[in-house]
Formats: C-alpha cells, sequence, structure tokens
C-alpha cells in the first residue's frame, strides 16, 4: 500500500469563488498525483534529491543502482510500493511496527537522518527481495537507526531493527533454495540463484537499541542479512546495544568493510547457510553481554551438506575482536563448527575465556576445518579445552599464528583504543580487498578508521 500525500494547500474562499470549475479540477488531480510511502495524509512538495547511488570507499562493493528517488515519505507503517525519501530535515521518522520496502521500490535516506523504531509494536524495517535501500550517510553526517525513547532511557531491544533481504543464493539442508528469515511474525522470504543481486546501499549508517527475542532461535539482530548479493555496498556501518547479534548473514554474497558491532547482546558476527562473501575491517567489542554464551565470531555452515564448495565459505581479512577479559560471559573469541570453510587472515583476538573454538559433532559428515593464518590469539586459554585437539591443530596448521599480547592500550570499556602499540607484520590481502592493510587487527597507528559521529561508544 503506498499512500497518497494529497492534501493541498488551503485556499481562501474569495480566491476559491474565483477559481473555474475546470482549473479547481486541475488542481486536485495534480495534487493527488504527488505520491508517497506510508499512509499520512500531510502534504509534502518536495521531491527527495537522492542520486545514483553513491560508489563505496571499499574496493568491495558494486553500489546500487541508480534511479528515481521518488517524493518526500510519509508515515513509515505499512509496505512501501513506490520510492520515496527520507529527508534530515523531516526527521525525526518513526517506524511503526514491520514496514517493509516491497520488490521495485527504492527507499532513499539522506545524509544526517533519524530513524526511530517504535517500542509500543517493535518497529522493524524489512527490505524485501526487489526494494532496495539508498542510505549514504558522511563520517560526520552520518544516518541513525534508533530508540523512540528520550537519552538516558534507551536500551538494547527498544525495537527491532534492519532487515535486509535479496535473491542471492543460500545453503540449506535438503537442497532448498530459499526461505523464511527469522524474527518476524510474517513470511519474509529470502534466497534464489542472483549472487550479484543488489539490495541497494549502506554507508556511514548507525543503528542502536535494536533487538526483538520472539524465542530461541527466533530474534532480531542489529542487521541482519538474508542471501543479500554481491550488487550491494556495505561499509562504514555500527550496530550499538543491541539484543542479540550485531550482524548476521544468512547465506548470500555481500561483501561489506569498515563494521563495528558494539555491547551486542550475543554475537559479534555471526555467519551461517552458505555466506560467502568478503569480508575486511571488523572491530567487535562487548562490555557487558546478555546472553550465557557471547562469541566474537559465531560460524556455521551445515552438518549433511556433502558439497564444500557451498559450505560458509567467507573470505575475511583484518579483524580485532575484544572480549571482557575475565568478566562474566566472556565467552569465545571464535566459534567455527558444523563444516565452516572460510578462510580468516590478519586477526586479532583479545580477552575472552579461549580464543578459539573448532567444533566438530559427532554427526556430522562435513570435517574440513577452517583456514586460520597470520594471527594472534590472547585470551584466558588459547583454545577451547571441551574441542581442543581440533582447535590446536586448526591453529597450528595455519601460517605464523601467535598468543602473544597484542600490545592493545584499551581493548574494552566506554572509550576503548583498539589500535596496537607496536603493529605485528600480517599477510597482504589479495586483489578485491584494501591490499595495504599487511598488518594483523583491523587497526594500524596510519589506519584508524574507527572515527567521526558514525561512531558513538
Amino acid at each position: 500500500m503506498s499512500g497518497n500525500l494529497s492534501q493541498p494547500s488551503k485556499r481562501s474562499k474569495d480566491t476559491m469563488r474565483n477559481l473555474s470549475i475546470l482549473t479547481a479540477l486541475a488542481l486536485t488531480t495534480a495534487a493527488t498525483s504527488l505520491i508517497a510511502c506510508g499512509d499520512d495524509d500531510t502534504t509534502s512538495t518536495t521531491a527527495g534529491t537522492g542520486g545514483s547511488g553513491a560508489s563505496s570507499t571499499s574496493t568491495m562493493g558494486t553500489g546500487a543502482a541508480g534511479g528515481s528517488t521518488g517524493d518526500a515519505c510519509g508515515d513509515l507503517n505499512g509496505p512501501i510500493t513506490e520510492s520515496c525519501t527520507l529527508t534530515a530535515a523531516g526527521g525525526p521518522w518513526l517506524i511503526q511496527g514491520v514496514v517493509t520496502v516491497e520488490d521495485g521500490a527504492v527507499l532513499t535516506i539522506e545524509a544526517g537522518t533519524t530513524i526511530t523504531g517504535e517500542a509500543a509494536t517493535s518497529g522493524t524495517l524489512v527490505i524485501k527481495r526487489g526494494g532496495q535501500i539508498n542510505a549514504v550517510g558522511t563520517a560526520d553526517a552520518p544516518i541513525v537507526f534508533t530508540s523512540e525513547l528520550p537519552e538516558g532511557q534507551r536500551a538494547a531491544g527498544d525495537w527491532g531493527g534492519l532487515i535486509l533481504l535479496g535473491r542471492a543464493p543460500i545453503t540449506l539442508s535438503g537442497g532448498a533454495t530459499e526461505a523464511t528469515i527469522e524474527g518476524l511474525t510474517s513470511d519474509e522470504l529470502y534466497g534464489g540463484n542472483d549472487p550479484m543481486d543488489s539490495s541497494g546501499t549502506l554507508q556511514y549508517v548507525r543503528i542502536e537499541y535494536s533487538g526483538v527475542d520472539l524465542g530461541d532461535g527466533d530474534e532480531i539482530n542489529g542487521l541482519t542479512f538474508g542471501a543479500v548479493g554481491a550488487g550491494t555496498t556495505i561499509d562504514h556501518v555500527m550496530v550499538r546495544n543491541t539484543l542479540d547479534d550485531g550482524f548476521e548473514w544468512f547465506g548470500g554474497t555481500v561483501n561489506a568493510s569498515h563494521l563495528i558491532a558494539y555491547n551486542a547482546g550475543d554475537d559479534y558476527f555471526d555467519a551461517d547457510q552458505g555466506f560467502s562473501g568478503n569480508l575486511q575491517f571488523l572491530f567487535g567489542i562487548s562490555n557487558t553481554p546478555i546472553t550465557g554464551d557471547p562469541n566474537g565470531f559465531e560460524m556455521d555452515s551445515i552438518k549433511d551438506n556433502a558439497d564444500t564448495a557451498t559450505d560458509t565459505r567467507p573470505n575475511i581479512w583484518n579483524v580485532t575482536l575484544c572480549g571482557p577479559s575475565g568478566g562474566a560471559n566472556a565467552g569465545f573469541g571464535m566459534v567455527l563448527r558444523e563444516g565452516f570453510k572460510g578462510e580468516i587472515n590478519n586477526a586479532l583476538v583479545n580477552g575472552f575465556d579461549a580464543g578459539l573454538s573448532v567444533r566438530t559433532e559427532m554427526d556430522e559428515t562435513n570435517t574440513t576445518a577452517p583456514t586460520i593464518n597470520t594471527s594472534i590469539f590472547f585470551s584466558q586459554t588459547l583454545v577451547d579445552a571441551n574441542y581442543a585437539a581440533l582447535s590446536q591443530s586448526t591453529y597450528d596448521d595455519g601460517n605464523a599464528n601467535l598468543s602473544t599480547d597484542p600490545g592493545i592500550p584499551n581493548c574494552v570499556g566506554t572509550t576503548p583504543d583498539p589500535v596496537p602499540a607496536v603493529g605485528t607484520v600480517g599477510s597482504t590481502p589479495p586483489a578485491g580487498f584494501d591490499t595495504s592493510a599487511d598488518y594483523v587487527g583491523a587497526f594500524s597507528a596510519a589506519n584508524n578508521w574507527a572515527t567521526g559521529a558514525w561512531v558513538a561508544y
């Protein structure tokens, strides 16, 4: 349903008497043609300025397709079927209930715009298959999704979150090619056969105080990717104080860079169902985890999948994961299981109960270990004692892995300083990544990218 912003400006009675019937009809017709999203009855005559989809500062994204951005949006309380724009001047905008961007529609959000989620209805924004979001902020004028409550009263779980659904491939038991996304009471599908599918662009975006828990294994994360394709651009996105995972990928091929997960209730970064994108510059930090088993990485594949080419297999470079340093629920730096085949390079893992947990269940038929190279694991213990043999061999088989103190000045806290005092030389990333990041961790003295108004601790 796309509402009409059709209330014309009021004219005096004297002026109206002087208009001909034909002119009055023409004005009414023109006014009712102003189509917007939602079902608001407020007049808007300002067209969105939008653009053609800004190119990413990352070398891994291809950007969103251009096109008309439509008129200014109305109330966000139902399906968006026509392209429209959320303006910074018109905000803060309120998401009421589940708002979907439908196939063929583009939701453009101007830099500096604030969008809030309604607590009573668990406001959630869903970009459906074929729909797009064009949210391009800047370092000092970010786009912020947050709670509707006043500052000082906000908490994780105040609203739903942001969900992107696409038509890229996924891997499921039984060979299914599509599924319904978790966390919603409606059946919203994701999956397909287009690895270059585009869900739009997210750049310099912060998502905070989100997360809805409908039941065990059925939650809305800060930012959820369901079969999102490599035609989508994702960089400089922070998820902060969310009830469940910071970022979660269900299959898909989307690439992403410069991601921050701060105080996720559960895992910082979670991937499953054959996700195979490229990820670079990931920073995860947790001071007060909510669940009993928070992990920096939790990455899975499918136990009964005999085809290793369709397992979860991202290529990940330059990561810093900071645990709560011996506090309650310190969890694991990386939990990799169920035939996960990813490659992880230049990672720095600090402050967890155990740095690495590579798990093979007794009923698995797909047991090839992942590859970890030029990484540092400095935690209470190096490996998970319950899976010590496979975890240790994965660490040992990698190239130049270390368990020494990386010298991070402040890995946790309200003002973290994640740049190591003395940098450790790592591997050189391949083409398609930032090849200058030949160091361990997400940061170096010359490249501290977590600065600007888009970052808030």
